[in-house]
């Protein structure tokens, strides 16, 4: 039986990725040269006044997975800011390897933004991470989130599986093998 730790938690409609409308917007050399431009930051306000709907992309996948993501992680990260998204989501498929420069991204746009409005403000955006796990068998893609350390550590322990039976560069995942680690993950289930 699943267990569910939130009960107001909802599957979401997915959607495609536009890799063409992602901008390269700073951090990693171009032309030999480093591009230091900081991502322009969002401004501290509170949620009721917002000029609209907030989103955040929950499907982001990076130049880690080979020959599908063409973005880095932390471009990803600074776009999003810039486009003024409330979060991001990074998920390579059946692979954390994008995380850290995320991650770097995210702490360096936290430093900027408390910098600019004070120690104690708080950057008015999350990232997620976990990872788009692909199965051998029918089973649909599933975006896999952890909700909290162990989350984290079951995460790795699926795709250490996973890659362990596969030839190098591979990962050979199955339903049961999902079934065996659910607890402290957040899943999200991809439209074939």
């Amino acid at each position: 039986p699943v267990r569910t730790r939130n009960t107001e938690a909802a599957l979401v409609p997915a959607r495609a990725v536009p890799m063409s409308g992602l901008f390269r917007t700073g951090g990693r050399p171009r032309n030999g040269k480093p591009d230091n431009t900081p991502p322009t930051l969002p401004t501290p306000r509170a949620d009721k006044d917002r000029d609209g709907p907030t989103y955040a992309e929950l499907a982001g996948t990076t130049n880690f997975y080979f020959l599908r993501g063409a973005s880095h992680p932390g471009d990803f990260v600074n776009r999003a800011l810039e486009m003024g998204h409330t979060g991001i989501g990074i998920a390579d498929r059946n692979s954390v390897a994008g995380v850290v420069r995320a991650h770097s991204a995210f702490e360096e746009a936290e430093e900027a933004f408390k910098d600019a409005y004070g120690p104690q403000a708080r950057l008015p955006f999350q990232l997620v991470v976990g990872a788009r796990l692909a199965f051998a068998d029918e089973t649909p893609d599933i975006l896999a989130y952890p909700e909290n350390r162990e989350g984290w550590g079951r995460l790795c322990r699926l795709l250490t599986i996973g890659k362990r039976r596969a030839v190098k560069g591979e990962c050979l995942l199955y339903e049961d093998d999902l079934f065996a680690h659910l607890h402290d993950l957040l899943f999200i289930i991809m439209p074939v």
